[in-house]
């Protein structure tokens, strides 16, 4: 399957993601939220995990170098889940600041594609970045301004 279809699934799932974000009622504090959603979503993994590909693991080969990475993307995962929940508990608007948290986080990862993957790029591509960063650019500007 082509990468692109697995972005545009991450797409929809994302979308739906961040508008149940939204909805999640003020009745818990974020961190019980997010801790209760990332156990949900873990024991789906295991499930799917165990249906599918559970030969495909050697579990033997563990070890504190190859659990580590985990760990990091694991408190990594929380601090972008919680801070994702406070942006909506504080008012932040669905519209701009999803948007905005995502065109940075891809500026920020196309510079570090460059610089530390030594990805390549076409003129195309440097186009698009161009233009993100002034979506960016305008979308601030006109936040900032609002508030």
């Amino acid at each position: 399957m082509h990468w692109l279809i697995w972005v545009f699934i991450a797409v929809s799932f994302s979308s739906a993601y961040r508008l149940g974000y939204k909805m999640l009622s003020g009745e818990f504090t974020a961190l019980f939220n997010v801790a209760v959603i990332t156990l949900i979503a873990s024991l789906t993994c295991f499930v799917l995990y165990f249906l599918r590909e559970h030969n495909a693991t050697s579990f033997e080969n563990l070890s504190a170098k190859s659990i580590a990475p985990l760990i990091l993307v694991g408190i990594v995962l929380a601090g972008l889940e919680v801070s994702i929940m406070m942006i909506y508990r504080v008012g932040g608007p669905l519209s701009i600041s999803q948007s905005l948290a995502s065109s940075m986080t891809g500026i920020i990862i196309f510079g570090v594609g460059v610089l530390c993957f030594k990805d390549q790029l076409n003129w195309g591509q440097i186009t698009g970045f161009f233009l993100s960063l002034t979506g960016v650019s305008l979308l601030t500007y006109y936040s900032a301004a609002k508030s």
